[in-house]
């Protein structure tokens, strides 16, 4: 036996289970899944980009080689990590390598200053580093940049959080924020 036919209902109405009757929705357009990722498709390859690029890894030029040109030199930065922005730093290793990390510490999420002075660390954080580090002015967490942001004193638990650094045509590029 055939199914009777039904007629679609348009979209603009729905059913009240309750009462039987047809109620009508708001006029406003109604945006299917499909429509959805259709335009998030185009909006990707029209190249358009905002805070949802960022924290899903892509890259951000946010210097030139030309600022990084000598050993210890350093930009501030901030970069998009989900719906937050993250305050970071690229640092200019000796040996030509860039350090890039979130500027919080591990600890207890305090702002991380950078410091240069070897004798400004070891005089108020105890600390001897052959470098530059990053320093957590809250609770006295020191961070060897010559170690890859190993903690060389106070209460971190690990290095400050790492950002992706890719070097493209003279720029310097930061991309996904690693927590781990």
């Amino acid at each position: 036996m055939a199914t009777p036919h039904r007629p679609r209902r348009s979209p603009d109405h729905r059913h009240d289970r309750s009462s039987g009757s047809l109620l009508k929705r708001s006029m406003a357009p109604c945006v299917t899944r499909r429509d959805a990722l259709g335009l998030i498709a185009a909006a990707t390859a029209a190249g358009v980009t905002g805070p949802a690029a960022a924290s899903t890894g892509a890259l951000r030029r946010v210097a030139t080689l030309a600022d990084l040109s000598q050993p210890w030199a350093a930009v501030a930065f901030t970069a998009q990590d989900g719906a937050e922005e993250v305050p970071g730093i690229l640092v200019a290793l000796p040996g030509g390598a860039i350090y890039a990390a979130a500027l919080l510490c591990t600890h207890g999420g305090c702002p991380l200053q950078y410091e240069t002075s070897a004798q400004t660390i070891s005089d108020t954080y105890d600390v001897t580093v052959p470098g530059a580090a990053l320093v957590c002015p809250c609770h006295f967490s020191v961070f060897d940049l010559t170690r890859d942001g190993a903690v060389a004193g106070g209460p971190a638990p690990r290095p400050p959080w790492r950002f992706e650094v890719m070097v493209r045509d003279g720029d310097v590029l930061v991309g996904r924020l690693d927590r781990s």
